[in-house]
């Protein structure tokens, strides 16, 4: 909203009364004023905005590198219960291999 001084042509301000000038001039002023106002209030709700959003933004941020690490726990655990499993499977073998000689032999 953009309040723009108004000024009297000098035509107008022939005639007239000081106190009727004066009086003019402090209505254009407090519109000024109001306008002002008006500006700084939505700069400062603009602000607090652009302020929650950065938090927001740190707050994620936080989020993600912390559930990186937990993916990185997780892989890992993945990975050490594949190698378990693949030793496991590789004894099964053996095992079944033994019993089935001992069995095959009768």
């Amino acid at each position: 909203m953009s309040v723009t001084a108004q000024k009297l042509p000098p035509a107008q301000m022939t005639g007239m009364e000081p106190a009727r000038l004066i009086d003019k001039a402090l209505i254009r002023l407090k519109k000024s004023i109001e306008g002002l106002d008006a500006v700084l209030h939505r700069r400062d709700r603009e602000h607090k905005t652009a302020k929650a959003l950065e938090e927001e933004l740190q707050v994620l941020l936080q989020d993600r590198a912390r559930l990186a690490d937990e993916l990185d726990h997780v892989k890992a655990k993945a990975s050490k219960l594949d190698a378990v499993s693949a030793e496991v499977a590789g004894r099964l073998d053996v095992v079944m291999a033994d019993i089935g000689s001992v069995l095959g032999g009768r």
